[in-house]
């Protein structure tokens, strides 16, 4: 398999979380789609800006299939990343980003929830820095923990696990589900295939 799954805590909602818009969010508002998180924030130098960087790539890659799947940064530094400066953030990487800001009692919440580890390290009495976990962490549609992907992946490899993954559950297209059917009943039968497009 692809995805490596694993039972998730109580898929109970954290209240006091809002959207880079300013709304009120919680992941139940998202029941029904895939979503794939990201823990960070807008200060960090290098992991949060490539996995951003990854996020983006990814969807593009996805194409249409892109459309059955929402990906998130929620910030672990909300004294920081207030719901507009995530805004201004994420637009550098790609208009379909949510972020999601929030009380640290909201984020806190929502971090145990998906097994996710951060602390403020003072770097300075007049500057610090977060470290935290640098997993994908994908919510199937049920809103249920699915898989922990390696933040290293690169777009493509990425792309691929998620259109994987996604299939499996019958998140794609019939036309789509059949022709991975089809292609994996000859690769059975030791009949030689091509791999591309959509197609494992």
């Amino acid at each position: 398999a692809l995805l490596l799954s694993f039972a998730s805590p109580p898929a109970a909602a954290a209240a006091g979380l809002t959207d880079q818009n300013g709304a009120p969010f919680t992941l139940e508002q998202l029941r029904g789609r895939w979503v794939l998180l990201a823990f960070g924030y807008t200060h960090c130098p290098d992991v949060c800006p490539t996995g951003l960087y990854t996020l983006a790539q990814t969807r593009n890659i996805l194409g249409p299939q892109a459309d059955k799947l929402t990906a998130g940064f929620v910030s672990v530094d909300p004294e920081r990343d207030t719901p507009a400066v995530l805004k201004d953030y994420l637009a550098l990487f790609h208009d379909k980003l949510i972020g999601v800001t929030g009380d640290l009692t909201a984020v806190d919440e929502l971090a145990v929830r998906h097994r996710v580890k951060y602390a403020k390290v003072q770097i300075t009495p007049d500057h610090y820095a977060m470290d935290h976990t640098a997993s994908f962490i994908l919510v199937s549609p049920t809103g249920e923990q699915a898989s922990r992907l390696h933040h290293g992946l690169k777009p493509e490899a990425l792309a691929d696990k998620l259109s994987s993954g996604l299939c499996a559950e019958g998140a794609l297209s019939a036309e789509d589900a059949a022709t991975r059917k089809m292609v994996q009943a000859l690769l059975q039968a030791g009949v030689p295939t091509v791999r591309g497009g959509s197609v494992g």
